[in-house]
Order: C-alpha cells, then structure tokens, then sequence
C-alpha cells in the first residue's frame, strides 16, 4: 500500500491472502477507504471469509458500504453512461 499511496488513480482490492486482522482497516488509513474495493478471491477462498474482512473490521458501517460495492460502481459510472447503461 506504500507503494501506491501516492498514486491516486491506483486502487487497492481486499481479495487474495489470508484474512488478517486489521488488514482492512490498514488500507483505509493509508489510501482512504475511497481507494479500497472488495474483492472476492472466489476461486481460491469462501465468501465467509472475505466478506469478513469487511463486515468485522473496524471502520465505520458508511466505509463498509463504500468498500463494498459504492466505490466500484463510482468507477464503473462514466463508462457505463458512455454505453448508454443507467448507472
């Protein structure tokens, strides 16, 4: 995450690895929970566990539904629009 931090057009996703405490809201402070997604990792672990890292990390329930599916649908808007989806 130190990485990217300083580029604003790099997001971070919650997927792959093993659930860690603390994970989540580590990429909130560093990057702002603006810049985190959620990310499944269907193929290689349960859904159990990956939502977890957000419904049980602690941040506010506003960030959980950001990280969740409001940050990707912010970025996925234009394109959609362009393509005559409503979004």
């Amino acid at each position: 995450m130190r990485v990217i931090r300083s580029h604003r057009n790099v997001y971070a996703d919650l997927g792959g690895g093993d659930p860690t405490a603390g994970f989540t809201e580590m990429a909130v402070r560093e990057l702002g929970v603006e810049r985190v997604l959620y990310g499944s990792d269907a193929a290689g672990r349960s859904f159990a566990s990956q939502l977890a890292k957000v419904f049980g990390a602690d941040i506010p329930e506003s960030a959980k539904r950001l990280i969740l599916g409001e940050n990707l649908k912010r970025l996925l808007r234009p394109i959609l629009e362009q393509k005559g989806v409503k979004a």
